[in-house]
């Protein structure tokens, strides 16, 4: 570690501020400033460095899983659709073969979700209800 500029460059009432003073202060200043620079350029690269860890980790873990996740949003919300469409048909009597058979269809090509099992549970039932 270097040495405070006061005991390198002490001032006193007496101190001359000729040309051999100031280039020697000035020079030891440089160099300070120098370092410190240099162990700037080091910290910026790894902030960025780990910058871009971060971000190689969103595009590779975070994006995918969202891109999943709002399919599965997707894929609820259809199932979710379809069983409110059914509920509507069941409840104004106007039982129609094609359409139950369409929706238990459209209920099987979908991911197994929650929503999804019950709408599956709901329109097996009534199809065995009605005979189907």
């Amino acid at each position: 570690m270097s040495r405070p500029l006061t005991e390198l460059f002490p001032v006193g009432p007496d101190t001359r501020l000729d040309p051999r003073f100031l280039n020697g202060l000035i020079g030891e200043i440089e160099v300070r400033v120098s370092e410190l620079q240099i162990l700037k350029q080091g910290l910026e690269a790894a902030i960025s460095g780990a910058q871009d860890i971060a971000l190689a980790r969103v595009n590779d873990i975070i994006g995918p899983a969202q891109t999943d996740l709002a399919e599965r949003l997707a894929q609820a919300d259809q199932a979710l659709s379809a069983s409110q469409t059914l509920l509507e048909t069941l409840s104004s009597e106007q039982l129609d073969i094609d359409q139950i058979a369409g929706l238990q269809a459209l209920l099987n090509t979908k991911a197994p979700t929650t929503e999804v099992q019950s709408a599956q549970t709901s329109a097996r039932y009534f199809s065995m209800w009605i005979g189907g």
